[in-house]
């Protein structure tokens, strides 16, 4: 059994990284405590001085913008990101069930990098890395890197309502793919099901809330009870 976990949002989060490296980006003023202060990129963004920056111009906008992007391919943000509670703890709790490799939209450039990350927080050393350069991706490659083996995968990802929406054109450029749904589990961390529209896919989805052990525990069961047939 594979777990393919995604990383952003999934066990890594953004407190003040983003902000940080805006902020330097557009020198704006904010003090090192301020920005130690911030717990999320969407609470640097209500942060008066900045929707003052913002909506000063629209030039002012478009500079906020691109210092975004940016900073989603900084390393030195990647660096910066924070490990959601229990998520080590819990990548460890699925390698007693199967293997697990990291299915993410971080490019090659950032593998040394994130692989950095996970050693400085204590998850599980030397996991595969696997690169997927969008939703269709993500499907063709865990399937195509389980196909020789024919094993469950559990796909764990924040982004479970895009994936969701992404499969009906995910078959349509590979039909090869029509079969995976046999053997293909998406697991939407932290959201909720009655949220997404499950009828839309021919494969279980279930869901995550935490990394605590509990749901973890929880999440199993309801996997090994599916899969038995494997």
């Amino acid at each position: 059994m594979l777990f393919a976990v995604d990383i952003d949002r999934t066990v890594a989060i953004d407190r003040s990284a983003y902000a940080t490296f805006i902020s330097q980006s557009l020198h704006l003023s904010f003090s090192p405590e301020v920005l130690s202060s911030i717990g999320s990129f969407w609470e640097f963004c209500q942060l008066p001085e900045v929707i003052a920056y913002r909506s000063a111009s629209l030039n002012n906008e478009s500079c906020f913008q691109e210092a975004y992007i940016q900073a989603k391919t900084s390393l030195e943000v990647l660096a910066g990101l924070h490990p959601i509670s229990g998520a080590a703890n819990g990548v460890y709790t699925l390698m007693q069930y199967g293997k697990v490799a990291y299915y993410t939209s971080r490019d090659l450039t950032m593998q040394d990098t994130t692989h950095a990350w996970f050693a400085q927080h204590n998850f599980p050393p030397e996991r595969e890395i696997v690169s997927c350069k969008n939703f269709y991706v993500k499907y063709m490659a865990s399937y195509a890197n389980t196909k020789a083996t024919n094993e469950p995968v559990i796909l764990i990802d924040d982004n479970a309502s895009k994936l969701i929406s992404a499969w009906p054109r995910t078959v349509e450029k590979w039909p090869i793919l029509a079969e995976y749904p046999l053997r293909l589990t998406l697991v939407a961390f932290g959201v909720p099901l009655n949220t997404l529209p499950l009828h839309t896919v021919p494969f279980p989805v279930l869901t995550l809330p935490s990394w605590e052990s509990e749901h973890i525990q929880a999440l199993l069961m309801q996997i090994l009870e599916e899969k038995m047939s494997f």
